[in-house]
């Protein structure tokens, strides 16, 4: 089998030589045509790394732009987020990109459908205000925080979006409330890898049970605001409507749980006021025994099996692409299943790209399947809070050869060390790529990471 040589990390060598990076250097934070996606981002999205408009018309904006001589580019930036909003050309098929570069900024944003808004980075990006949200409105990497005396900072009413890499910081006072979740459509929402602090409530769902995955929320009181009112982390109103039933965490559902409810929720964690119980397994509580998790849950649940170490510990990614092996055109068709895993196989990609990105620690073996190639088997070696990117590459059926394949592709990880800031840089990046519900979270039921009742 004729493989690239494992030689720079996580970008593939061919895709370097391909677009003219430099494959023996490590250039995967670069970025070669300056649209705010670096070299790695690029590839997880099959783009061009040399061409501006690719993957998404990219606008940016600065608190020191101007929106009359600004030109919406990196070195000539707009100066206001709703200005670049209305200036972008977003396509169904090809959403557009608004880009804070790192400052803050204090305006109200009502969002726009098919148009991304992303902070260059997550604490440098502060967005003071209230945003409303609209159907299919994606937020990434950025703060935000309140202005003046707004008692909530993203409003989300009966429409599905997607948050990831969001802070919500409240204020001293702990009385304002991070996401409103409101009608059925919120419940086709995914807010991942989101933080929530200093808040009364922080996500308050009046409809639909968004899908909450890879989340942390602390520092938030027992009551707040006049006339007293519950804070907790989660509040799921009783409505007159039945919505579909979601959960806030499911062993069997590889898409949810893993978030942190920490010591510092003075209260309940989670207050359910509807009659059906909801399923809140595979979270952690900042508790160790059942009995502990159970008393931080007012209302009907099912929490067991609960994580007894913060998921942030825990959770170790895996990315694979997978091509053909004589011309590395990705192929989108795949079936990867991750033996020792109860999960069912994995097919939802990004170009190619299927992901595992919260696994424990542990030896696997990916074991891949694809119609006309044959059977290849990788086996990885996975630390706790790794990030490790692997290519596969699918020999045809047609062509013989000795059969099924072992362990072949490239990345496999012995011997081929990621560099510490290409792994940060990918780490961060790491949800941002599946936005259509493709991030898949493995939970394995080892007595390790998780409890039951009795254990």
């Amino acid at each position: 089998m004729n493989a690239w040589p494992c030689v720079n990390y996580p970008m593939a060598d061919s895709f370097e030589v391909q677009f003219g990076l430099a494959p023996l250097f490590d250039d995967a934070e670069e970025d070669l045509d300056l649209d705010g996606l670096t070299n790695l981002e690029e590839f997880l999205e099959n783009s061009d790394p040399s061409d501006p408009t690719r993957p998404n018309h990219t606008l940016f904006v600065s608190p020191t732009g101007n929106d009359v001589t600004g030109l919406g580019t990196v070195l000539s930036p707009f100066a206001s987020i709703a200005h670049a909003l209305m200036m972008a050309q977003p396509l169904v098929a090809f959403p557009a990109r608004v880009v804070l570069l790192n400052g803050t900024y204090v305006e109200d944003v009502l969002l726009r459908g098919a148009v991304i808004l992303e902070g260059q980075s997550r604490e440098g990006v502060i967005l003071m205000g209230q945003v409303t949200g609209v159907q299919g409105g994606i937020i990434r990497r950025m703060t935000l925080m309140p202005a003046d005396d707004e008692t909530y900072m993203l409003d989300m009413n009966n429409v599905a979006m997607r948050i990831i890499r969001v802070d919500f910081i409240g204020t001293t006072a702990r009385d304002v409330t991070g996401i409103l979740a409101d009608g059925a459509r919120a419940g086709n929402s995914v807010i991942d890898l989101c933080r929530f602090t200093s808040l009364g409530v922080g996500i308050d769902i009046g409809g639909g049970i968004p899908t909450v995955r890879r989340c942390s929320f602390g520092d938030i009181p027992a009551e707040f605001g006049t006339p007293p009112r519950p804070g907790a982390a989660i509040i799921i109103r009783a409505i007159d409507e039945t919505p579909t039933t979601k959960s806030l965490g499911d062993e069997t559902n590889p898409e949810t749980g893993w978030n942190d409810f920490l010591k510092t929720i003075e209260g309940n964690a989670v207050i359910n006021e509807r009659d059906e119980s909801i399923e809140m397994q595979s979270n952690y509580w900042g508790v160790e025994s059942i009995g502990e998790a159970d008393a931080r849950v007012d209302g009907p649940s099912i929490i067991e099996p609960i994580l007894v170490k913060s998921s942030s510990i825990l959770a170790a990614s895996v990315f694979c692409t997978v091509w053909q092996d004589t011309n590395q055109k990705r192929i989108n068709t795949a079936s990867l299943n991750l033996e020792v895993s109860a999960f069912k196989s994995i097919t939802d990609n990004t170009e190619g790209i299927y992901a595992f990105p919260a696994i424990s620690e542990g030896q696997y073996d990916v074991v891949v399947n694809a119609l006309g190639f044959e059977q290849q088997r990788m086996t990885l070696n996975v630390a706790a809070g790794e990030l490790k990117s692997v290519t596969i590459a699918m020999r045809s059926s047609n062509t013989g050869g000795e059969g099924e394949g072992e362990g072949e592709g490239e990345g496999e990880g012995e011997g081929c060390p990621m560099p510490a800031a290409t792994q940060k840089a990918m780490a961060d990046y790491s949800s941002d790529i599946f936005l259509a519900g493709l991030t898949l979270i493995v939970m394995l039921g080892s007595g390790l990471f998780y409890r039951r009742r009795g254990e």
